[in-house]
């Protein structure tokens, strides 16, 4: 209040505790920036972190590394023992992998059974594969999750700035690429990525949509090889074998295309993929 000439005479604060406030805003900050499960820093808090680091390592020259990695089979996990045990073994899975990386190092949960490894400061390519060799070793370790002991495996792809990308949507793209690759060769592997497995996933890409036209275009076909006796050359029965008759490609046996079908989980290819290999029919002729 103010006196006839303008002096104040008196105040009145309001004041309010914001600490409430700021607590809820930090916890969905990082609600927002962390994964649910794991507490490891998401796919958002990822990127955004390596779009810094990417902006440093151009004015330092410091390459950066990225590790993508996939778990192989985890699906079986959750399929056999359920969701819960396969929260617990990805809980695990996560705090391996980040006990071995250093505290400049950033390892997230991409989602699924995914995990993404940014190491800072990494000048060799040996480097990277050292410490991929040291993430699949510390995966194959037995899980021991609620009296289940749990044997898992894993494949993954390693890119580097700045030459395999410059920036976080094309390392992660093309470390994935190289994790499939890995996958590919067999598992329980790393792969380095490298331009001829951009191409290589192009394919794949083109086979996997071409696997789900396919199943409504009724371009698998059953073959029939006959079965005789080797005494008398006597036809005793036959054997069933699917192909895919692909309209560019040609006939393809399951072994090109069943695996595709396998990673993109398309259980109706799988299915007549699997039932060409081994089905087997006898009866009189």
């Amino acid at each position: 209040a103010r006196d006839r000439d303008g002096q104040v005479l008196s105040y009145i604060g309001v004041f309010s505790d914001l600490s409430r406030l700021l607590q809820a805003e930090k916890r969905l900050f990082h609600l927002a920036h962390h994964d649910s499960l794991t507490g490891l820093p998401n796919r958002l808090l990822m990127q955004e972190r390596l779009e810094q680091t990417i902006a440093q390592s151009r004015r330092s020259g410091v390459p950066l590394v990225l590790i993508f990695v996939d778990l192989d089979r985890f699906k079986q996990v959750n399929d056999t023992l359920g969701h819960e045990v396969g929260d617990l073994v990805l809980q695990e899975a996560a705090w391996r992998l980040s006990s071995m990386v250093r505290e400049v190092d950033t390892v997230a949960r991409f989602g699924g059974d995914e995990f993404v490894i940014a190491l800072f400061d990494i000048n060799r390519r040996e480097d990277a594969a050292i410490v991929a060799r040291k993430a699949l070793a510390a995966l194959a370790e037995p899980f021991l999750v609620e009296q289940h002991e749990i044997l898992l495996s894993a494949s993954i792809g390693i890119s580097i700035f700045p030459e395999d990308g410059r920036d976080a949507e094309t390392l992660i793209r093309n470390a994935d690429v190289a994790m499939y690759r890995a996958k590919a060769s067999g598992r329980k592997k790393h792969a380095l990525f490298d331009e001829g497995l951009h191409e290589i996933a192009l394919k794949t890409l083109d086979l996997e949509n071409d696997l789900r036209r396919a199943l409504h275009r009724h371009e698998f076909q059953p073959f029939y090889q006959p079965i005789a006796q080797l005494i008398d050359g006597k036809v005793v029965g036959f054997e069933a074998l699917m192909r895919w008759n692909h309209p560019e490609r040609g006939l393809l046996a399951p072994g090109e295309f069943l695996e595709v079908a396998e990673e993109t989980g398309n259980l109706e290819a799988m299915e007549i993929g699997r039932a060409s290999c081994r089905e087997r029919v006898s009866s009189p002729v």
